[in-house]
C-alpha cells in the first residue's frame, strides 16, 4: 500500500516549484537579451510543458477519457484552457517581460486573484463575498503602490538632481566671475586650487579649480581654467574655459 505523503516532503515540494517558479523572469529575460523572439520562448515553454504533463498523465494512470460524446466535450474543454490557460498566458508574460521589465510583468501578474474573484460571479456562478471584495481592493491598491511607487520615486530622484546640477553651475559661475576680476597672468599656470565651498540655497558645494591642463591654451597672457564641482562626494559640474588680457 502506498503511503501518503509527508507534510515536510509537500513544503519541499512548493518551496522547489516557487524557486522554479521564480527563474521564469531572469531565464526569460536572458533568452529575450539573445535575440529570441518572445513568441517563440512561449512556444517552447508550452511545448515542453505540456509534453512533461502528458508524459506524467500517462505514467500515472491519470490520462483517461470518458466515452463518446461526453470525452469529446472534455478534449474542447482541455483544448480551451491550454488556448487561454496556458499558450495565451505565456505569450502574454513574455511579451510584458520585452515590453516591460520584470518587475513590472509580475507585479501586474499577481492581479490574478482578482480576476479570479470578478470572474467567479459570470462563469461559475459563485458570489464573491464581501471579505473576497476587500481582499480584491486590497491586492488592486498593493499593485497600483508596486507600480506607482517606483515612477514616483524616479521622479523624485531626477528632480533632486536636477536641482543639484542647477545649484553646482551656479557655484562654478560664482567662481568663474572671482577669478575673471583677476589678471591672468597672475593667476597659477599649473597645480589645482584649494577646494572652497560655496553655499546655493540650502546646498553647500565644493569648488576647486584647475590651471593649465590644456597647455597648449596657457601662456603670458593667458590661461586655461577648468572648475569642477562636488557635492555629496561626487562631481556634479565641471566647466572649461579660457582667461586671456584684452590688449
Amino acid at each position: 500500500m502506498r503511503r501518503p505523503p509527508s507534510a515536510a516532503s509537500g513544503y519541499l515540494l512548493v518551496f522547489a516549484a516557487a524557486l522554479l517558479w521564480s527563474l521564469i523572469g531572469p531565464f526569460s529575460r536572458s533568452v529575450l537579451d539573445a535575440g529570441i523572439d518572445p513568441l517563440e520562448i512561449a512556444f517552447w515553454r508550452a511545448a515542453m510543458a505540456g509534453t512533461a504533463f502528458a508524459l506524467h498523465a500517462r505514467l500515472s494512470g491519470q490520462a483517461r477519457l470518458r466515452p463518446w460524446p461526453a470525452g469529446g466535450r472534455d478534449l474542447a474543454a482541455l483544448a480551451a484552457f491550454a488556448l487561454v490557460g496556458v499558450t495565451l498566458f505565456y505569450a502574454a508574460l513574455v511579451l510584458a517581460i520585452d515590453a516591460g521589465g520584470i518587475s513590472l510583468a509580475f507585479v501586474l501578474l499577481y492581479t490574478a486573484p482578482a480576476w479570479v474573484v470578478l470572474l467567479a460571479g459570470p462563469v461559475l456562478g459563485e458570489r464573491a463575498t464581501p471579505r473576497q471584495w476587500s481582499l480584491v481592493a486590497l491586492s488592486i491598491l498593493g499593485v497600483a503602490m508596486a507600480g506607482v511607487l517606483p515612477t514616483f520615486l524616479t521622479y523624485s530622484d531626477t528632480n533632486t538632481l536636477s536641482e543639484q546640477r542647477s545649484g553646482a553651475v551656479a557655484a562654478a559661475q560664482l567662481t568663474a566671475e572671482a577669478l575673471r576680476q583677476a589678471d591672468p597672468g597672475s593667476l597659477p599656470s599649473s597645480g589645482s586650487s584649494a577646494v572652497q565651498v560655496i553655499r546655493v540655497g540650502e546646498r553647500d558645494f565644493e569648488v576647486q579649480s584647475h590651471y593649465c591642463l590644456r597647455p597648449t591654451y596657457c601662456g603670458t597672457d593667458s590661461r586655461h581654467l577648468t572648475i569642477e564641482v562636488f557635492y555629496g562626494g561626487r562631481t556634479i559640474y565641471s566647466v572649461e574655459t579660457v582667461y586671456t588680457r584684452l590688449r
